[in-house]
């Protein structure tokens, strides 16, 4: 996962560093809707598992440099989790998550035949979980909560229309994690935080 985030943030800085060379590309965004899907990957800091997941997204422009882009996915895990102790667990862990963020647009540009824009935001995320399955076959659950999320990234403009999106994402959640421990209840905190890339495809209309 460290290896993909370091490749991601490289492409977004060549893509950053393209405005020097660029000209203008300016399709007018302002107050078209659109559709995609969006694949994700993350590995959080709690588990030595990289989870993969998709969804579906929907983003609106308000104007053409800012955009309100809402998301819903799924994601897995199925790995060695630290809790606070420490103590160390098998766990499969099944995320639903709907998220909401506001998205800042740099002007587009057109470089080596790619017309482009760089993104950066921020958002608030839901997050649901199934029963967690552990390694001894019981169970713990984790608390449905709210975190969220920093992003960079690049869409890249097929046409006007149809757009290409990649970023990288600083994710901020620490739910409570309820289990047994020797038949004990035991409550600690779980820190599903860290490093996530996306790449998806968008429809405007």
């Amino acid at each position: 996962m460290k290896g993909l985030s370091a490749a991601t943030f490289a492409v977004l800085v060549i893509f950053v560093c393209g405005y020097a060379f660029g000209q203008d590309y300016t399709p007018d965004m302002q107050g078209r809707f659109g559709v995609g899907i969006r694949g994700y990957a993350s590995e959080p800091e709690s588990i030595d598992d990289e989870g993969l997941g998709g969804g579906i997204l929907a983003e609106y422009y308000v104007r053409n440099w800012f955009s309100l882009l809402a998301e819903g996915y799924y994601i897995a895990w199925d790995g060695l989790a630290e809790v606070d102790g420490p103590l160390f667990f098998d766990i499969e862990l099944d995320t639903y998550v709907v998220g909401l963020s506001a998205v800042f647009n740099f002007p587009q540009w057109s470089s080596y035949s790619f017309n482009y824009s760089v993104y950066a935001g921020v958002g608030v995320d839901w997050y649901f979980f199934d029963t967690v399955q552990l390694e001894t076959g019981s169970t713990g659950d984790i608390e449905n909560d709210f975190g969220g999320h920093a992003m960079l990234g690049v869409n890249w403009f097929v046409n006007d229309d149809i757009v290409v999106t990649l970023d990288a994402r600083l994710v901020i959640f620490e739910p409570e994690f309820y289990y047994s421990l020797g038949g004990i209840p035991r409550k600690d905190e779980f820190d599903l935080g860290g490093p996530m890339i996306t790449l998806g495809f968008k429809y405007f209309f």
